[in-house]
């Protein structure tokens, strides 16, 4: 569905299919709930399925460099506009996987350089600006790959009647559904059925897209086969 569809599609569930003065809002104002909607559609379901949103970027860290820019081709990290970061990790061969930690910048001080260090590593990050990412202590020697931080893409609005919601096809209904859900039905019994459509589809959604563990409880690794997290790798 475009956003045409979507405004077609949520005038039809709304009994409303004329816009203002017949109808309550004009197309141009209804786009603006639209929009409201798809980005209130994707938080629910990055929340609910992250794994069909999450994205990875490579990093690169530079010897001496703190501050590493996050934009798409031109930046030093190259994730377009981030909404969020999952985590960031140690991506070295031969390493474990190690999460770096998330801290503010009052908390830098913390994991300043050690003297003593000769090849410093990155054991913390923080947002310095809106896009802009530093890690601490500072790295002394630069590293092809270092890092690899998992995270979830901002989604550009939708500016043209042809634009197509940046989430799986089978999720934009739920566009209009949550657009009828900002409009206020003037009953109760009218927001009542709004909301079970709601539930419904998005039970419908998450169903069909959710990919089920072969995971179960008895046969998840205990936490003594864990002990090793964080450490280097041992060849026996």
């Amino acid at each position: 569905m475009d956003r045409e569809d979507i405004r077609d599609y949520t005038r039809i569930l709304a009994d409303e299919l004329d816009a203002a003065p017949e109808g309550m809002f004009e197309d141009t104002e209804l786009d603006i709930l639209i929009n409201i909607a798809y980005q209130s559609v994707y938080m629910e379901l990055c929340d609910k399925i992250p794994h069909k949103f999450r994205k990875k970027v490579l990093i690169n860290l530079v010897a001496g460099q703190e501050e590493y820019e996050v934009a798409e081709t031109t930046g030093d990290i190259d994730a377009g506009d981030v909404m969020a970061v999952e985590v960031i990790v140690r991506n070295i061969a031969g390493k474990r996987t190690w999460p770096l930690i998330e801290i503010t910048p009052e908390m830098t001080h913390q994991f300043m350089e050690k003297p003593d260090y000769t090849d410093t590593y990155p054991s913390a990050w923080r947002w310095e600006e809106n896009n802009v990412i530093a890690f601490s202590p500072i790295p002394s020697a630069s590293l092809a790959s270092a890092l690899k931080m998992y995270y979830y893409p901002e989604l550009e609005d939708m500016d043209d009647d042809a634009d197509i919601p940046e989430i799986p096809k089978l999720a934009h209904p739920l566009i209009a559904i949550d657009v009828l859900r900002q409009w206020g039905i003037r009953t109760a019994e009218g927001q009542a059925a709004v909301e079970a459509r709601w539930a419904e589809t998005l039970e419908r959604v998450l169903y069909k897209l959710s990919i089920k563990s072969a995971l179960r409880g008895g046969q998840l690794p205990s936490t003594i086969e864990m002990s090793g997290y964080g450490e280097d790798i041992v060849e026996s």
